[in-house]
């Protein structure tokens, strides 16, 4: 307790001056064994794990990874938090990090290129040895800023078209066109995909794999690209509007799970009977597919296949392993659900 007139003390952090002291070892001893650069004996490395435990040293990070020139920091960069998809990768990558002794540091583009470049220059600060990125539509600004600053990065999920860098990404052109062959193997002749933004390189590639499989049917498929309502409520004008057209479609693709969510709720308020009249499918994964009545067919991303590539691809580049950028090919899954059955009048 402080008393009157005494001078408070101010304790600074613990420092390895500290560790060495209280274990009895040098300055470099405790270094090499934070830092395992070099073989200490069982004994002394007891000594020092047990004084730096004692004092609740915390390794400076930032200023290891400027004497080793490497940060154990890895950055990762996604376009959103609550999405399963995004979720299920970064919990995969986190895992994977942890295990061979990385820290991880996640931040969120929101889809946006101006923010993507704001939170990968906030990530700079701390100078991360490797990067994790799934890049937004726009992402060449933050290309070149991870190319300047030589920090070795790995894009993930959404190809890019830049050559600097590893890619892991899924064949959403091959995706696509076998959702397309599914319908219409199940006799569908009318279809619809909606799709929210067209910039994105994924969107540009679903949307040939789409145009693909309709060239290749025969007979002739009547196909249509819309853009998705952006509302549960507007989502039911679309529906109600596409079904009064004059070659009503009797299959929807939906580009993502708030689309899926709002497409399941339109069939309903509207009373239209899935798969009977409408088959469904959505090219994301909603955690909820499987609890819905009918249980909704999908495609699945290789989430953990590409994040076990991908932090190879980085963690071979954090251990100067040379080689050319690499550009990996994943394919997705088509998970069989109940909302797709024989188009109406086939059965």
């Amino acid at each position: 307790m402080e008393r009157d007139g005494e001078p408070k003390i101010v304790r600074g952090p613990i420092t390895v001056e500290d560790v060495a002291r209280l274990a009895n070892v040098s300055v470099g001893t405790v270094s090499n064994v934070l830092n395992g650069s070099a073989v200490v004996s069982a004994k002394r490395r007891a000594l020092v794990e047990q004084a730096a435990r004692e004092l609740g040293y915390i390794p400076n990070m930032l200023a290891g990874g400027l004497k080793r020139r490497q940060s154990s920091l890895i950055g990762v960069c996604v376009p959103h938090p609550s999405a399963p998809y995004f979720r299920a990768m970064s919990e995969k990558i986190e895992s994977l990090t942890g295990q061979d002794g990385y820290d991880f540091l996640e931040v969120f583009s929101h889809h946006s290129p101006e923010l993507e470049v704001r939170r990968l220059k906030t990530i700079l600060k701390y100078r991360p040895g490797g990067m994790l990125l799934v890049p937004t539509a726009n992402p060449y600004e933050s290309l070149d800023l991870l190319a300047q600053a030589g920090v070795p990065t790995v894009i993930l999920d959404r190809a890019a078209e830049d050559g600097r860098f590893d890619q892991v990404i899924v064949d959403s052109r091959e995706a696509m066109r076998k959702v397309v062959r599914l319908l219409i193997d199940n006799g569908h002749r009318s279809i619809v995909f909606l799709t929210e933004n067209h910039a994105p390189l994924v969107t540009r590639n679903r949307l040939k794999g789409f145009r693909d499989a309709i060239r290749q049917a025969e007979p002739r498929i009547f196909a249509r690209i819309r853009r998705r309502a952006d509302a549960a409520g507007a989502m039911v004008e679309q529906i109600d509007g596409l079904m009064g057209e004059r070659t009503r479609p009797t299959a929807i693709i939906v580009s993502n799970t708030a689309a899926a969510a709002w497409v399941v709720k339109a069939l309903r308020v509207l009373e239209i009977r899935c798969p009977q009249d409408m088959s469904l499918v959505s090219v994301d994964d909603p955690g909820w597919a499987s609890l819905v009545q009918p249980s909704l067919t999908v495609v699945r991303q290789p989430t953990t296949q590409l994040s076990q590539i991908a932090w190879k691809l980085l963690r071979d580049r954090l251990r100067g392993v040379a080689q050319e950028p690499q550009r990996v090919l994943l394919d997705a899954e088509i998970v069989h659900g109940e909302s797709v059955g024989p188009a109406p009048g086939t059965a």
